[in-house]
């Protein structure tokens, strides 16, 4: 969370988020996403940032994301989607105000 979010879990979180591992089935394989702890990591950042989860298929994590047209050239290979709203402003030729 520190480097997507810039928050640091504190011990009481960090053993919440560790207590959901303690009866987990790993035949299915450990890194299971029906297995892992998204509902309990979504309400620790829900603390910190007032933003909840709608999905568990979203993350600030890399994303594919393809453009053609005019700003198609600012798009690198690789784009974190905590900056493609920046992104956008700026091949829309939009003023940030953020």
């Amino acid at each position: 969370m520190d480097y997507a979010n810039g928050i640091g879990l504190i011990d009481e979180e960090a053993k919440a988020l560790l207590t959901c591992y303690n009866d987990l089935k790993t035949e299915k394989g450990l890194y299971n996403p029906k297995q892992l702890p998204f509902n309990e990591l979504a309400e620790i950042q829900k603390k910190h940032n007032s933003v909840g989860w709608i999905s568990m298929q979203h993350s600030a994590d890399y994303v594919e994301l393809a453009m053609y047209g005019p700003g198609s050239q600012l798009l690198k290979p690789f784009i974190k989607n905590t900056d493609l709203h920046y992104l956008m402003l700026q091949a829309a030729e939009v003023e940030n105000r953020f």
